[in-house]
Order: structure tokens, then sequence, then C-alpha cells
């Protein structure tokens, strides 16, 4: 048993009454917004120099800020991302560094030896 002949439908009358829920569940939601003077003016601007309604660039502004949201992560996401990437940074950091203490190691050797030999030569030029 068909589902448009369970509620004494014909077939075109489910399909018209589908087809009117498929639009009211697809159609734009209208709202009324109190905007600060100076956004207004900035979308009044965008109005004149575009030739759209003040309406059409406030949506399209809502749309992009929308559009923007969707395409970022979720905030702990976000810091998570950072955190490792902070990690990361300085987990390099402090590998190069002890590279370089490895590399001073020789050389601050080799000037204490530098300095020994001074003062053992400057004790023999000096008897």
């Amino acid at each position: 048993m068909a589902l448009f002949e369970r509620f004494h439908l014909s077939q075109e009358e489910a399909e018209a009454r589908l087809k009117r829920a498929r639009a009211r569940w697809e159609t734009r939601k209208a709202w009324s917004v109190t905007l600060p003077l100076p956004v207004w003016d900035e979308y009044a601007r965008e109005s004149r120099i575009t030739g759209r309604s003040i309406t059409e660039c406030l949506a399209s502004a809502v749309r992009r800020d929308y559009e923007q949201r969707k395409g970022t992560l979720e905030p702990l996401e976000t810091l998570d991302q950072n955190v490792r990437a902070f990690h990361a940074a300085a987990t390099q950091l402090l590998h190069e560094a002890r590279q370089v203490l490895d590399r001073l190691g020789p050389i601050n050797e080799i000037g204490m030896r530098l300095s020994r030999i001074e003062t053992a030569i400057g004790g023999r030029v000096g008897r």
C-alpha cells in the first residue's frame, strides 16, 4: 500500500505536498537586527558602490562569515595544533642548541689549553 493511498491522496497530490514541504524547508529565514551606525554606514557604502541593496550586502557578509567559520577548525582543535607546532619548534631549537654546545665543547677545551700554554710561556719568559 503506497503512502499516498494510505492518506487518501492521489500520487499527484502527494507529490505536490512533498514539493511544498521541500520548498518550505529550503526557504530562507528572515530576521530583524539592530546594527551599530558605523556598521550600517559601511554596508550602505558597499550598497552604493555595488548597486545592490543593503539587505543583499548584509546577507553576503553573513554568508562570507558562515563560509569562513565553516572552514575553520573547532577552537580546541586549533589550540591543540598550535601547541603541537610550538612543541615541535621548541624541540628543534633545543636540538640545534645541543649541537652548538657540542661544537663549543672542543673549542672551549682548546681555549683552556691555549690559556695554560700562555701561562706556561709567560712564566718562563718572566724569569
